[in-house]
């Protein structure tokens, strides 16, 4: 009788040692239930008038003697800064970008002359004016122009408005799949910015195109704006 009843306590024992054991590794190791998830790309554009122009503006000048196409050409440089500052334009949206000396030779290498050429960038925020000021500084002695672009003053304001139709986007196709499959959208897991452009126009010119007058037609340009979101799925 004795025997019988310690076997059946170490037969307990047992059974709950291994229950103890399993509830254990159950706890170490849960099997995680699976989480649904929606992947989504979302694209917002804002069209803009461009309301800047900027330009290369420059003089070249020629001459046997270093010091007079030197000279020359500071003359002319200055005359067209003048003129710039006459209209306006403020210190800060002019500066030079070129500034260089060569030489000309001949087939025996002897030097025949000197070439001097100063380009200065300038940035001019009155669109309605822009063809005005570049005919004027012609006149004054720039017979150099280059690089004009055409550009928005608030591009980063209007890439910002173009980022949050890119979420809404996103959103409204996540929201849309999501009602197909017969399910429920949840809150955003992940949020990918694929960046943004915001464009600028280029209409390169002959110099002879300026002689009377710079007619400017500023159309329209698009700031664009891309995220791929990763949205919870119920």
């Amino acid at each position: 009788m004795n025997k019988k009843i310690l076997t059946l306590a170490a037969l307990a024992a047992v059974t709950l040692a291994g229950a103890a054991a399993w509830l254990a590794f159950a706890q170490d190791d849960p099997i995680a239930p699976i989480q649904r998830t929606l992947t989504v790309s979302g694209s917002g554009t804002v069209g803009a008038v461009p309301d800047v122009l900027e330009a290369t503006v420059g003089v070249e000048t020629s001459n046997a003697q270093l010091g007079e196409a030197l000279a020359e050409n500071n003359a002319r440089i200055q005359a067209v800064l003048d003129r710039l500052a006459e209209l306006g334009v403020a210190e800060t949206d002019v500066r030079t970008v070129d500034f260089y000396i060569s030489e000309s030779r001949n087939r025996d290498g002897e030097i025949t002359g000197f070439r001097v050429v100063n380009n200065v960038r300038v940035t001019l925020r009155d669109l309605a004016a822009a063809g005005g000021v570049l005919d004027a500084v012609i006149q004054v002695g720039a017979n150099r122009v280059s690089s004009v672009q055409l550009a928005l003053s608030d591009a980063a304001a209007l890439l910002s408005q173009a980022r949050q139709q890119a979420v809404a986007d996103a959103r409204a196709k996540a929201r849309e799949i999501a009602e197909a499959a017969g399910m429920f959208l949840g809150s955003a897991i992940t949020i990918h910015d694929g960046g943004g452009f915001a464009p600028i126009a280029e209409a390169r010119a002959a110099v002879a195109e300026f002689d009377a007058g710079v007619p400017i037609a500023s159309g329209s340009l698009s700031v664009s704006a891309h995220v791929t979101i990763t949205y919870e799925m119920f």
